[in-house]
């Protein structure tokens, strides 16, 4: 009976401490060192134009002058088991262009990633508080929070290079803000 009375005491214990971690880190994102850096990579290549929907009766020549973007307009790169984002100096022109978009009634979605290193459930939550982080730093910058559709873990899924060497696992660290098809 002893024994069993210890057993719950120490499962509590550790069910007490993981809803203080999951309410300072998840709800007020108060958790970790915070020391670590995070710095916006200018995109290597430009954003994709789509001309816009034709209205039946749009125009033809106003629909050809307001291009559409689709895609990654905004990529931040992160240290190694950080979601810790300061304000980036180069990232102008891409609020330029997610503001154009949000202007023409497109929606923003930032999906957060990860290297793929150590534990599942560290990724899940690292790549969920990178999106959160590009998030909470848009809605700074001005960017509506109606605008934003969504914000969404991408964990290691979706690389954008290898994750055999550390130049690779630097790249796939990152959290985009991406325009989607208007609607």
């Amino acid at each position: 009976m002893n024994r069993a009375l210890t057993l719950t005491i120490a499962a509590s214990a550790l069910w007490a401490l993981a809803a203080v971690w999951v309410y300072d880190c998840k709800i007020k994102r108060v958790c970790g060192p915070g020391n670590e850096t995070a710095t916006i990579a200018p995109l290597a290549e430009p954003p994709v134009a789509r001309p816009a929907a034709r209205r039946p009766d749009a125009p033809a020549a106003a629909v050809a002058a307001t291009p559409l973007v689709s895609g990654v307009v905004l990529r931040v790169s992160f240290d190694a088991r950080s979601a810790a984002l300061l304000p980036p100096a180069d990232a102008e022109a891409g609020l330029e262009t997610l503001r154009q978009g949000i202007a023409q009634g497109q929606k923003v979605r930032v999906l957060g990633h990860s290297d793929g290193r150590g534990a599942r459930t560290r990724i899940v939550i690292v790549s969920q508080q990178r999106a959160e982080a590009l998030r909470d730093w848009l809605l700074v910058q001005g960017i509506p929070a109606s605008a934003i559709a969504t914000v969404e873990s991408r964990e290691d899924r979706e690389p954008i290079a290898s994750n055999n060497d550390d130049e690779g696992r630097r790249k796939n660290r990152r959290a985009e803000a991406l325009l989607t098809a208007k609607e």
